[in-house]
């Protein structure tokens, strides 16, 4: 909410402690800018991708919110059945884990969201880690086409160092 007079200010709840506030910061001094809007590139037209699924394991994700995020994923895993679709999958707090390289069939990715993703979530909500760590691990298969789907519940809340093998 902006509001006052002359300058402005900005009320807002405060992110790290929830819904408690609103807190007032002077935002006289900020100059807004906008940048265009940019599509993702199209999805070029093969015969099997390469998934990485990125899965937020983090404290704000709920018992019921895990369990919908693994019913959702196990779904769309299962919708590749019978083709030559290979997927990774990296679950992400306050660091990433690489739980499962590239080369997972559809039917095994479905059983290893079942077993590698925890009931409920601990942790910072980190983004650039899991995404980092996720685009690190795809397969070089020029022919098929490379995608990225992360289910989370929220806004990062954290950037940490991005720990990645070899660098």
């Amino acid at each position: 909410k902006i509001g006052g007079s002359g300058g402005g200010s900005l009320q807002h709840p405060d992110p790290l402690v929830g819904n408690a506030g609103p807190y007032s910061h002077d935002i006289s001094h900020v100059v807004v800018t906008t940048r265009p809007f940019t599509s993702n590139p199209p999805l070029g037209q093969s015969c099997g991708l390469d998934i990485g699924l990125i899965v937020d394991r983090s404290g704000s994700v709920s018992s019921s919110e895990m369990s919908n995020m693994k019913t959702a994923l196990t779904n769309f895993a299962n919708a590749f059945d019978g083709t030559p679709t290979v997927f990774s999958l990296t679950s992400f707090a306050t660091d990433s884990t690489l739980n499962r390289a590239f080369s997972r069939t559809p039917t095994q990715m479905a059983g290893d969201i079942s077993t590698d993703i925890p009931a409920s979530g601990n942790g910072n909500t980190n983004w650039d880690s899991g995404l980092a760590r996720s685009f690190g691990s795809f397969d070089p298969r020029p022919a098929k086409a490379d995608l990225m789907v992360i289910a989370t519940d929220g806004s990062p809340i954290r950037a940490a160092p991005i720990r990645l093998p070899n660098g």
